[in-house]
C-alpha cells in the first residue's frame, strides 16, 4: 500500500472474484460481488466492462493465470469460502458478538454479514485510501457497517480499544495481510490485538509458508508472481513454517486452534482445478496474560 493509493492486489482480488462468480456462484459472496460491480461501474469504461464480461477475456485471463500462478483463483475462492463458513459457525455459537475485518481491501465479507445482520456490530478497518473508496462504493447500499480508516504502518491496532465492548466476544478476520509486513510488525500486531480483545475472542488470518528453498512464496509460478508483486510495490516480507506457528502465536498471547491449506478445503464441488500452494489459513483464540 502506497500513501493514499489503494492496493493493486486488492483490486486484482476483487476482479478475480467477479470473474469467477459465473462458474462458482456458491464461492463468491453477494456482498463481494456487489462491491466488484460497483467498482467496475464507477471506475472503468463501458468498453472495459464489455470486454471484461466477454468469453474472450475469461479465456485470456485463464491462460495468463496458468502461466503466472496456476490455481490462484481456486485458492482465493476456497480461502474465502473457508473463512466465511468459519465466521458463520462462530456467530451461531456467539450471537451477541462483533466482527472486525482488518485489512479487508475490496472484500465483501463485512458487507455481507452487515446486510444479513449476522452480528450485533460489524467493523471494517483498513488504510484510509481503501476506506474512502469503499464508502463511495457502498453509498447507495443500506448498511450499518462502520468503516474505520487506520494506517497500521503508522498507527497501532490498540487505537480500536474504544470500539470494543468488554462483554461482547469479537472475531477478527485478517486475510492476506501478514505476508506484506515484517516479522516484528506481525508480532506487534498479534500482541496488541490480544491486549485489546475480550476473553475468548478469536482471529482468522492467512500466512505464507516456506517453499522447498525456504523462501516465502507461492510454490508454483513464483518467478512471475514475485515480479508482479514487486511491480505493484507489494512484495512478500514474512512467513513461517506451520510447525513453528503454535509457538510464535503463544509468544503473542494467542493459541492456535486450526491451520489448513486450501488444498484440504473441499467445498461441495467436484472436478475443480487444484489450488496453488503457499498460503495457509489459520484460526487462533486470545490467551489473556
Amino acid at each position: 500500500m502506497k500513501d493514499n493509493r489503494i492496493s493493486k492486489t486488492a483490486i486484482l482480488i476483487s476482479l478475480v472474484c467477479f470473474n469467477n462468480a459465473r462458474k462458482s456462484p456458491s464461492f463468491v459472496l453477494p456482498g463481494t460481488l456487489l462491491l466488484s460491480k460497483e467498482l467496475l461501474v464507477k471506475y472503468y469504461s463501458s468498453f472495459f466492462r464489455f470486454f471484461f464480461n466477454s468469453k474472450l477475456f475469461r479465456f485470456v485471463s485463464n491462460r495468463l493465470e496458468n502461466l503466472i500462478l496456476p490455481g490462484f483463483s481456486e485458492h482465493v475462492l476456497r480461502r474465502k469460502w473457508w473463512i466465511y463458513q468459519t465466521v458463520l459457525k462462530w456467530v451461531e455459537q456467539k450471537p451477541n458478538s462483533t466482527l472486525f475485518v482488518i485489512g479487508a481491501g475490496l472484500d465483501g465479507l463485512g458487507l455481507e454479514c452487515s446486510l444479513n445482520k449476522s452480528f450485533k456490530e460489524v467493523f471494517e478497518v483498513d488504510h484510509p485510501a481503501t476506506q474512502n473508496l469503499k464508502l463511495i462504493l457502498v453509498k447507495n447500499i443500506n448498511t450499518k457497517m462502520l468503516y474505520i480508516g487506520l494506517d497500521l504502518t503508522r498507527e497501532s491496532i490498540r487505537e480500536l480499544a474504544p470500539k470494543i465492548l468488554s462483554d461482547r466476544p469479537v472475531i477478527v478476520v485478517w486475510e492476506a495481510v501478514s505476508m506484506y509486513l515484517s516479522e516484528q510488525d506481525v508480532r506487534l500486531f498479534f500482541t496488541d490485538l490480544a491486549f485489546v480483545l475480550p476473553d475468548y475472542s478469536e482471529i482468522i488470518f492467512t500466512y505464507i509458508e516456506p517453499d522447498a528453498n525456504k523462501a516465502f512464496n507461492f510454490h508454483k509460478g513464483k518467478g512471475l508472481i514475485n515480479f508482479f508483486l514487486k511491480l505493484a510495490s507489494e512484495p512478500f516480507k514474512w512467513g513461517i513454517d506451520p510447525k513453528d506457528l503454535k509457538v510464535f502465536l503463544n509468544q503473542c498471547h494467542l493459541e492456535l486452534l486450526e491451520d489448513v491449506a486450501t488444498i484440504d478445503v473441499e467445498p461441495n464441488s467436484k472436478n475443480r482445478q487444484s489450488p496453488c500452494r503457499g498460503e495457509r489459513v489459520a484460526r487462533a483464540v486470545v490467551l489473556k496474560p
